[in-house]
């Protein structure tokens, strides 16, 4: 790949992330390439994964078919206090969002469904690729765990990504609100997941970016390019805290200058699991650098952030 992209006549810089073979036999090479990539970005692709091409195009014409059915049909299933249901564009923002629970077998009963006549078997066909992915997902985390250290099936425990886990998947839409293509529309504000790991599945269309320095003035934005049918992997905070800050949650926003879809896979960990650093990764010289915390109260904490935020209102990129 190359190391810039030409974007309505400006020159931005592409980030070129390690690309993780999940039908590779050498498990020590496909770890090296994650722990690299962790300590790096935290953001990899993730290829040969396992789940059908067939099953990811129907995935993506099912998360268009959601958001062309009318307004008063999505505002039925309108997001509850379970976080669950569907999102539509606040002021100044050109995302609308549809979340379900993702790692549980059985249906859970906190999510909301589109009635059966509106969208027949988009139920089904979304729960059937939530599960999947978050499969691939697991398999993703026992990697993580060998590059941590850790024994292989570490985030298997019930309370991390075992059966209690509170994983969710979301399908959004990039759209305008105002009709207007000529400039770039901020579809996601500078955040960082709060989860263990996310997987992410996008179409063609540029819209990731990455900053690797927060702090930095001015902030120099780098586009992650969109692999077709494959996952970008980036690593949450609780995975940063697990690993006392070895492996990065990197900040990243979504930017975009045409309609845009993508699906994510959010691998949660149950809401009373106690996030703390790992023994492994702490010592006298280097201190846990967090305070152990509840996932419940830490995503409390998160969503009072974000309520009292503003959404960037111009993007600017260096």
């Amino acid at each position: 790949m190359g190391d810039h992209v030409n974007v309505n006549g400006t020159k931005i810089k592409v980030c070129n992330l390690e690309c993780v073979d999940l039908s590779n036999s050498d498990i020590d090479q496909s770890v090296a390439l994650i722990k690299k990539a962790c300590l790096d970005t935290g953001l990899f692709y993730v290829i040969n994964h396992g789940i059908s091409n067939e099953l990811f195009d129907e995935a993506f014409a099912q998360n268009k078919r959601f958001f062309a059915i009318p307004e008063n049909e999505k505002m039925k299933v309108v997001w509850n206090k379970n976080h669950r249901g569907y999102q539509p564009p606040v002021q100044k923002s050109y995302v609308e969002a549809y979340t379900t629970s993702a790692g549980k077998l059985e249906d859970d009963p906190t999510n909301l469904w589109p009635a059966a006549e509106v969208l027949p078997g988009w139920k089904e066909m979304i729960q059937k690729y939530q599960q999947e992915t978050f499969n691939v997902g697991r398999r993703i985390a026992k990697l993580i765990a060998l590059a941590l250290g850790l024994d292989v099936d570490f985030f298997e425990h019930p309370k991390m990504l075992g059966k209690d886990n509170a994983s969710i998947c979301t399908i959004l839409h990039y759209g305008d609100q105002e009709n207007d293509s000529t400039e770039e529309k901020l579809g996601a504000a500078p955040h960082c997941d709060a989860g263990v790991i996310t997987l992410l599945a996008t179409d063609d269309a540029l819209g990731l970016q990455i900053c690797r320095d927060k702090e930095a003035k001015p902030q120099l934005w780098e586009y992650v390019l969109p692999m077709k049918r494959a996952f970008i992997v980036n690593v949450g905070d609780m995975l940063e805290r697990l690993s006392n800050d070895t492996f990065r949650s990197i900040m990243h926003r979504v930017v975009y200058y045409q309609e845009r879809y993508c699906i994510g896979v959010f691998l949660l960990p149950s809401y009373d699991c106690i996030i703390e650093s790992l023994s492994t990764h702490n010592s006298e010289e280097n201190p846990p650098k967090y305070s152990p915390i509840k996932f419940m109260d830490f995503l409390s904490l998160r969503y009072k952030d974000v309520a009292a935020g503003k959404l960037q209102e111009k993007i600017e990129v260096a």
